[in-house]
């Protein structure tokens, strides 16, 4: 729609310079695609899109007949339910893993890549954590300011309290080595947008006016890898510590969703990177789920 970008024909790069120019040379025209992009976007953010998955379930749920045929006629189908959970499925929950560090919690496991060595059935789970949300401010929290070209982190201020503020796992660059450090930044900070709690959405305000930065995305949660081992394919001792934990600026908001292959007795591991950058997929190899080499 020319209410929110501008349509140019394929691989045609004379089009593609002239619509880039004219919204260049068209300050109005540029706020306005702008305004009216993120309007829609926003309709798709997760807990919007997450109501109406739920919605849609439901009156799925509710259209599925409550007397079901035990065999179907010919040409016919049986109606079954949407999703089912075995009684014997495994299932790993926050509560099973420790943090990779005091003042983080746990609040997912999820998407795990699976693999079998030996006698043993492996899990690579990801981790998903955060700063603490309840209690006290964990020893040692920082305070993060956005503003400037890249946020930073500051000491934190006296009187602060958890409800002040919303965590943001920071990604050190100038540590050695760079790693996660907990970190909160302010809810009242001018310029925050909170609507999706998975995010801190970031625009700087200059003069009470928005500047022409544009708008940043920062996550509330970082994630990291850890492996589950079963002998069973039932019951699953989760490692105390993480197997890979976030090591670059790719890395920034957090490694996910490992999937594994074996070739010729490695097993070669996709996960995908996160960062203020954007996505990537990344390699991984080991030979028994201890020891792990990045390629």
């Amino acid at each position: 729609s020319r209410s929110r970008g501008l349509l140019v024909g394929f691989r045609d790069p004379d089009e593609l310079s002239s619509a880039i120019n004219s919204i260049l040379d068209d300050p109005e025209l540029k706020a306005r695609l702008e305004r009216n992009a993120y309007a829609y976007a926003n309709e798709f953010t997760w807990p919007k899109t997450g109501t109406r998955f739920v919605e849609v379930m439901r009156e799925l749920e509710a259209s599925t007949p409550t007397k079901r045929p035990t065999q179907a006629r010919p040409g016919e189908w049986i109606a079954v339910p949407v999703g089912a959970r075995l009684a014997d499925n495994p299932l790993i929950t926050p509560d099973d893993v420790p943090p990779s560090q005091p003042g983080m919690e746990v609040i997912s496991t999820i998407n795990a890549g699976a693999a079998r060595v030996g006698d043993a059935i492996v899990l690579l789970l990801r981790v998903a954590e955060r700063p603490s949300t309840t209690g006290e401010l964990p020893p040692g929290a920082r305070l993060v300011n956005l503003s400037g070209d890249q946020p930073t982190l500051e000491p934190m201020q006296p009187g602060l309290e958890l409800d002040d503020l919303v965590g943001m796992p920071f990604f050190d660059t100038s540590a050695d080595p760079p790693h996660v450090v907990l970190a909160y930044v302010r809810r009242d900070l001018p310029g925050v947008d909170l609507d999706d709690p998975r995010t801190i959405r970031y625009r700087d305000l200059t003069d009470g006016h928005y500047a022409d930065s544009g708008v940043t995305d920062y996550l509330t949660h970082t994630s990291h890898l850890r492996v589950a081992r079963s002998t069973d394919g039932e019951h699953f001792q989760v490692d105390p510590e993480p197997a890979l934990l976030p090591a670059s600026e790719l890395e920034a908001y957090g490694v996910e969703d490992p999937r594994v292959t074996e070739i010729e007795g490695t097993f070669r591991i996709t996960y995908v990177s996160v960062s203020q950058l954007g996505i990537t997929t990344s390699l991984l190899s080991t030979s028994d789920f201890r020891a792990f080499e990045r390629s």
